[in-house]
């Protein structure tokens, strides 16, 4: 069995479930953007911390930890897609971890105090979809470097 191969495999497995639950934590965010009851938003915003919880988060930690694996058993060294990937990991697991579960706890607790119709919810509802297309466009372009491995 080569060891290499196979902790390539399991980064790629957990890469895709990390951009997968981001994906799906997107479309949520769009449809939470679009709701306009309360029920509603607090059903998008629930889904969404228990996605970012029980996928998103432990599948980029367990895609960090078989990359690191990987590189070390392949003497990959620090190329450039690397060094992307690794830069695109901090930054989307900061903004998930802080910007966007903040702001979708933000969005629960002012939706339990205020309701749908606050004009501070529209604001978290803004700025959670942006900032899950953000996070996903860094996810995206992490693959394409990935695959494409360009070279400065």
């Amino acid at each position: 069995m080569n060891w290499y191969l196979l902790f390539k495999f399991l980064h790629v497995v957990f890469a895709a479930a990390w951009i997968g639950g981001m994906f799906v934590a997107f479309v949520l965010h769009v449809k939470l953007a679009r709701a306009a009851d309360a029920p509603a938003l607090e059903a998008a915003a629930q889904n969404g911390i228990v996605i970012g919880r029980s996928v998103i988060g432990p599948a980029a930690g367990l895609t960090l930890i078989t990359g690191a694996v990987a590189m070390w058993l392949g003497h990959l060294g620090f190329a450039f897609w690397i060094v992307w990937g690794l830069a695109a990991m901090v930054v989307s697991m900061a903004l998930g971890a802080t910007l966007a579960r903040r702001s979708l706890e933000a969005l629960l607790a002012r939706l339990a105090t205020e309701g749908a119709a606050d004009p501070e919810v529209e604001g978290l509802r803004r700025r959670l979809s942006m900032l899950q297309a953000l996070l996903l466009l860094i996810l995206v372009s992490t693959v394409w470097v990935m695959v494409f491995k360009p070279v400065l």
